[in-house]
């Protein structure tokens, strides 16, 4: 049987992807999840975040603008970085910031880093984020986006766009990697999200990593301590019941979680001889 990490981004990014990450781990569908610790939902539910029982990393953003956040668009983050002009004391700057607001908010370091729409892998930020993890002493796995073989189009971008340079750097530093990635669509319907997750899991290898990006729809409702209860957002809502919320694959984290907490998810992993495992830590 082989090992994979489940990986949810985006948590404390929305009310919706709180509840159908909180909400998957208490299904055992889930073996990490990713922090962005600008998330306006954040707070709301670290004590369901911290009690979960996921590993927890820190989902590095300078992409989404997020109340507190630096951000640039993705061609500009990208742009400027490849050109050497990505302003590296903001980096450097920030990254410390997020590092540390991760930790605080979890009540520990992180068991791993990634990056929202990959930035943890840029030149300047990969350097910067290697630099601020040796000054703390911190050991966390980081994400690789190389996957083992072909994956398509977009994957292949992803991958290039720093996978083999981080990858050294991780091994010089002594992190951990996984060892094979997979989960990269377009967040569209052309293929149903069962059909894809069957193929990762039949494809991605021992010790791999399929990223996944799980909402539920509908209005949180406030239980005992003023925290959202799980139960609150029900996957029974359509995606029009997200429209409101600045969130552009909102649609397609319903169609994650529905399929994600379903029996046909439990079947398909042991179909394809998979456990899932937690990340680092």
């Amino acid at each position: 049987m082989k090992s994979l990490v489940l990986c949810a981004d985006d948590f404390g990014y929305t009310d919706a992807a709180c509840a159908a990450i909180v909400d998957l781990a208490a299904r055992g569908r889930l073996s990490a999840t990713s922090v962005m610790t600008d998330g306006p939902a954040l707070a709301r539910w670290l004590p369901r975040l911290r009690a979960s029982g996921l590993s927890l990393g820190l989902h590095l953003n300078f992409t989404d603008a997020l109340p507190g956040a630096l951000a640039w668009s993705l061609g500009d983050v990208i742009a400027r970085s490849y050109t050497g002009r990505l302003d590296r004391r903001a980096i450097a700057a920030d990254i410390a910031r997020q590092l540390d607001a991760c930790a605080a908010a979890i009540g520990c370091t992180p068991d791993y880093i990634d990056g929202h729409q990959h930035v943890h892998q840029l030149p300047i930020v990969r350097e910067a984020l290697l630099a601020a993890l040796a000054e703390r002493g911190w050991k966390p796995a980081l994400r690789s986006t190389r996957p083992a073989g072909w994956r398509g189009a977009k994957a292949a971008v992803i991958a290039g766009l720093g996978a083999a340079a981080l990858g050294r750097m991780a091994r010089r530093a002594g992190l951990r990697m996984n060892a094979d990635f997979d989960g990269v669509y377009a967040f569209d319907e052309r293929e149903p999200y069962r059909a894809l997750m069957r193929r990762w899991l039949a494809r991605c290898g021992d010790g791999g990593l399929v990223m996944c990006h799980p909402g539920m729809a509908g209005a949180p409702a406030t239980g005992a301590g003023g925290m959202p209860s799980a139960g609150a957002l029900s996957a029974s809502g359509t995606a029009a019941a997200l429209a409101s919320v600045a969130d552009p694959i909102a649609a397609a984290r319903l169609r994650e979680h529905a399929y994600l907490a379903s029996d046909d998810f439990a079947a398909d992993l042991a179909d394809a001889g998979a456990r899932l495992v937690p990340f680092g830590g």
